[in-house]
């Protein structure tokens, strides 16, 4: 049966998307936005004061990798800070106000 003008028509292949998903392509254009979530991330984290004998470690512990999702077939980027006050810094505690510093990179890097 002829299209008519001005359509198309797509037969996809799953094979195919699960191909593209986790081609180097796509994993290239996944670090460079978790990169620049990183980024966003490292310049508005708190260093801490003067007093604080971990000033700058929860900066300087932001870090980006790929990674397979195997359940979905396809390759992921993450941002993820690796030091011992991360969740707390991003969070909150009682007695400190939790920052999102994550959260608002992440927020502010989207297209």
């Amino acid at each position: 049966m002829a299209e008519e003008p001005g359509t198309a028509s797509y037969s996809g292949s799953l094979e195919g998307v699960r191909a593209m998903m986790s081609s180097g392509m796509i994993g290239e254009a996944l670090l460079e936005r978790a990169g620049k979530i990183a980024a966003e991330a490292v310049r508005s984290a708190p260093r801490g004061g003067p007093d604080d004998p971990h000033a700058g470690r929860y900066q300087d512990s932001f870090h980006v990798g790929l990674h397979y999702n195997s359940r979905y077939h396809r390759i992921e980027a993450k941002v993820w800070n690796d030091a011992p006050e991360a969740l707390f810094v991003e969070k909150g505690t009682v007695n400190n106000e939790a920052h999102h510093t994550l959260m608002r990179a992440a927020t502010s890097a989207r297209p």
